[in-house]
């Protein structure tokens, strides 16, 4: 603690802190503070403040308290591929990515066959996902996650996610069908329809019924 000097203090953030981590220091009545935006930690991580450029404040009273919240961020890549033999998704019909940016909840980009999403700062330890869907499917199409239409998720930092990791999901390209039966018995009965969902075989029964 330092009271009525000019003095140059260092605060050392490391991944095991808090977020967000407080500092305290005794200053002058009327001081300016100046407080970075970035600060490096190496390896794919950094701390960085919610406002561009050196923070200065001009410390007006004693009881003044000044805040300046800092996020621990790491980089991160991502990807989405079409299950065979789907057609490619595009840069017309992406995939989304979502993440916390400086504390945020905001799209990072967009993500199609053969391109990657490279080096994103997101914030550590809050999700980060793709889209359950691509955005914009031609009629009678759609590129989907899985049955549930639920989005792949990870957790920054945590399993899968790790600095430098590249995110990657794989879609079903599928296309809505209409089947239509004609009959002039009076007892057809048609029980069952095959095909093909998300990899498994689904049975419905009945498709139709004449009775």
């Amino acid at each position: 603690m330092y009271r009525g000097t000019e003095h140059s203090d260092t605060i050392v953030f490391s991944t095991s802190h808090t977020i967000p981590y407080r500092y305290k220091a005794w200053v002058d009545g009327i001081s300016t503070i100046s407080f970075p935006q970035l600060m490096s930690l190496g390896g794919g991580k950094r701390w960085v403040s919610t406002m561009g450029g050196t923070l200065d404040y001009l410390i007006a009273q004693p009881d003044t308290v000044d805040t300046v919240k800092y996020y621990g961020q790491q980089l991160i890549s991502a990807t989405a591929k079409v299950i065979a033999p789907g057609l490619a998704l595009s840069s017309a019909n992406p995939i989304g990515l979502h993440a916390f940016q400086i504390g945020n909840s905001v799209r990072v980009g967009s993500v199609w066959n053969g391109d990657t999403l490279r080096d994103s700062w997101l914030d550590w330890g809050q999700p980060v996902w793709l889209g359950a869907h691509s955005d914009s499917p031609p009629d009678s199409q759609r590129w989907q996650y899985n049955l549930a239409g639920t989005s792949p998720q990870w957790i920054v930092g945590g399993p899968g996610a790790g600095v430098d990791s590249v995110l990657t999901a794989s879609y079903y390209h599928q296309e809505q069908i209409a089947v239509g039966l004609l009959g002039t018995a009076s007892d057809n009965t048609v029980d069952v329809q095959r095909q093909n969902e998300f990899a498994a075989s689904v049975t419905r029964s009945p498709l139709w019924r004449v009775q």
